[in-house]
């Protein structure tokens, strides 16, 4: 009788891999092993340096922070030395700058006259740093706001049902289509009964009736609105645009739709994705292939509505051609393109953020986890091999159930 052959054992993941690279590896040279080892593990290598680095300066940030003993603005004070009077209150309230540090904002403005979108975005700043208990003192008419806010608007707990119901439908996965004509009819609905007075001075008509409510309700829906509550800057805060105000951005959508078609139309598209082929072996080079050229194209377009639909297009056929489900793709490109964008300072996420904010991107960059982990968790997955099931395995479970 023969000798009986030796089945081979079972894939066993991680383990296996590498006994396999360290069997290739045994007879080479050193440059060899170094040649292998960055043809293959470039990408990791280059993720794991950026990791550390980011890791380190979040530490030190973190160890070498002060509590805040007070936290204040002082609006159109732009000639005053922010350092000066920093200095001059904390000898006043006898703070102690070793242990707890002292800040006032000379920096930011606001016009009452001509009021720009650097005067909206101070205001939501300060509006965030109000509701989230962290500003101390503002010199200015903060109490004129409150008065004027009571004064225009019927303000009720009642009016929160709506954002609630949508996010019970959000919850509920119902298309964005029925959602959305839910939400605006119900917003519509409540608008009629607690702020008929401001439909009716929407609407240019002289008297509060079904005719200047219907017509008032309509403008909001369509167009630009401006309510008049006695204050310039509160004017501009509640001003709404209507669906006009978002063709800028459907405008943009539709470009990137154009631009993604005629680099897939010209082969531009095709010569990009070569570049990444080599690395996509298994799934882990797939996946961090495809957060590579997320981040990359998000740097290089500074538009993520761009960097999304070029990087789906990129890489729908290959992982499709290796089997792969298409929600693989597009959680990769979620966690590479969506969540990254406002990372980077001349992107338009970056530039919206940073404005509303008033803080520099790099500034908040290392308190942003869910944005810096996401990236890493999606190449961390791939490479255990969670939840990711190929298409032909899952109808086999299927077939199997």
């Amino acid at each position: 009788m023969g000798k009986k052959e030796k089945e081979p054992r079972p894939y066993r993941g991680v383990i296996d891999e590498i006994r396999e690279q360290q069997h290739k590896t045994k007879d080479m040279s050193l440059k060899g092993k170094w040649q292998y080892f960055w043809d293959y593990y470039k990408v990791h290598t280059i993720t794991a340096v950026v990791v550390i680095l980011l890791g380190g300066t979040l530490i030190h940030d973190i160890l070498s922070a002060k509590d805040y003993a007070f936290y204040g603005i002082m609006l159109n004070s732009i000639g005053l030395s922010a350092e000066s009077m920093e200095t001059a209150f904390s000898e006043y309230a006898g703070i102690d700058l070793e242990t707890y540090d002292c800040f006032i904002d000379t920096s930011s403005t606001l016009s009452y006259s001509t009021p720009s979108e650097y005067d909206m975005a101070t205001m939501q700043k300060m509006v965030a740093q109000v509701q989230g208990h962290d500003l101390d003192a503002v010199v200015d008419q903060i109490a004129m706001y409150s008065a004027s806010l009571r004064e225009t608007f019927h303000i009720s707990l009642w009016l929160l049902i709506v954002p609630v119901i949508t996010g019970i439908l959000i919850a509920k996965r119902i298309p964005s289509i029925i959602t959305l004509f839910i939400s605006a009819t119900l917003a519509g609905i409540f608008a009629l009964f607690f702020q008929p007075h401001l439909l009716q001075e929407i609407s240019g008509l002289p008297v509060q009736d079904m005719q200047s409510q219907f017509k008032g309700l309509i403008m909001t829906f369509y167009g630009s609105t401006q309510v008049q509550t006695g204050n310039p800057d509160l004017n501009d805060l509640v001003s709404t645009r209507g669906m006009s105000g978002m063709m800028n951005t459907i405008w943009l959508i539709i470009c990137a739709m154009c631009f993604g078609g005629a680099m897939t139309a010209s082969g531009m598209l095709g010569s990009i994705t070569s570049v990444f082929i080599r690395f996509m072996k298994r799934t882990v080079g797939l996946v961090a292939s495809t957060v590579a050229s997320g981040l990359f194209l998000n740097i290089c377009t500074a538009d993520q509505y761009i960097s999304i639909i070029l990087t789906g297009n990129m890489f729908k056929d290959i992982y499709q051609k290796k089997g792969y489900e298409s929600r693989l793709l597009s959680r990769t490109t979620e966690d590479s393109v969506t969540v990254t964008s406002v990372l980077i300072p001349w992107n338009t996420c970056g530039m919206t953020q940073a404005t509303i904010l008033g803080v520099a991107t790099f500034t908040y960059l290392p308190y942003c986890f869910f944005n810096l982990i996401s990236p890493l968790m999606s190449i961390t997955v791939a490479a255990i091999g969670f939840k990711i099931k190929r298409i032909n395995e899952k109808a086999e479970s299927i077939a199997t159930d």
